[in-house]
């Protein structure tokens, strides 16, 4: 199986243009498909093993550090979620999946804060046939989180060195939860979350309002994401990026980024 790495940065003169580039374990670069607009003058490329690939970040130094959180710095899994929902839901197993429940608009008005919780669990009861009270929709929509072994800890020294702050996909159920399971997560000053700024990645305003909140301009900043479009929105809008595929490739690439 191959092992593919990504990660991208800021055109020099014109941020509004970026590209991924993959590098796979035959040494080969490609681009993928369909893929975002090329820079056109690469620059020097880092890889410290197969799997990572670096390129070197814009000219301006990185001041802050600006974090995903869901499957970086928590683990995510629907898969309990899932199987507790299905057997309130009347449709078959084929009917109701990950899929098909984010394809709806009602979870990105959810997500981007155009509606509540409640009228959340109404439309996702309504279009799935879902039996189940509002106290059970919400224990089963949260069940799905778990700690990412190792990020709290490196987020902690890099705050000694930088401001750091969070850019997250997330509902306010989904926030609530995490608020209270792992507190460590609201001491990020200014989080960017995407119900209150009525965005999801990789709109550009998500990325220009967490570079206000770490106090920089986008250039200065580095952002980490484990989606790939992620990380091109934040190219594109002038950071560098970070795909995040684990704990240990993450380490290995921060030190081409951020002083000791």
């Amino acid at each position: 199986m191959m092992t593919v790495g990504y990660c991208c940065v800021p055109r020099a003169r014109s941020p509004s243009s970026a590209t991924i580039l993959k590098w796979s374990v035959t040494g080969n670069w490609r681009m993928p498909a369909p893929c975002w607009p090329p820079i056109t003058k690469r620059r020097k490329v880092f890889c410290k093993r197969p799997g990572i690939m670096l390129i070197t970040q814009s000219r301006a130094e990185t001041r802050a550090v600006i974090f995903d959180l869901g499957r970086v710095l928590v683990k995510v899994d629907f898969t309990r979620m899932l199987r507790r929902f299905k057997p309130a839901v009347a449709l078959s197993g084929d009917d109701f999946s990950l899929e098909k429940l984010t394809a709806h608009p009602f979870f990105r008005d959810f997500a981007e804060g155009r509606i509540d919780g409640r009228e959340f669990w109404l439309r996702l009861k309504s279009h799935f046939k879902a039996d189940l009270t509002y106290d059970d929709f919400r224990d089963i929509w949260c069940d799905i989180f778990e700690p990412m072994p190792g990020m709290r800890d490196l987020v902690e020294r890099i705050r000694r060195d930088y401001p750091v702050t969070l850019l997250s996909d997330i509902d306010p159920i989904h926030w609530e939860w995490l608020s209270a399971a792992y507190p460590w997560l609201t001491s990020f000053p200014d989080p960017v979350l995407s119900y209150e700024i009525g965005h999801m990645k990789p709109h550009r305003r998500c990325y220009e309002q967490a570079a206000r909140a770490v106090g920089q301009s986008p250039e200065h900043c580095l952002f980490i994401d484990d989606r790939p479009p992620n990380i091109a929105g934040a190219c594109a809008a002038g950071m560098s990026g970070i795909l995040f595929t684990g704990i240990n490739p993450l380490e290995e690439a921060l030190p081409l980024f951020l002083k000791d």
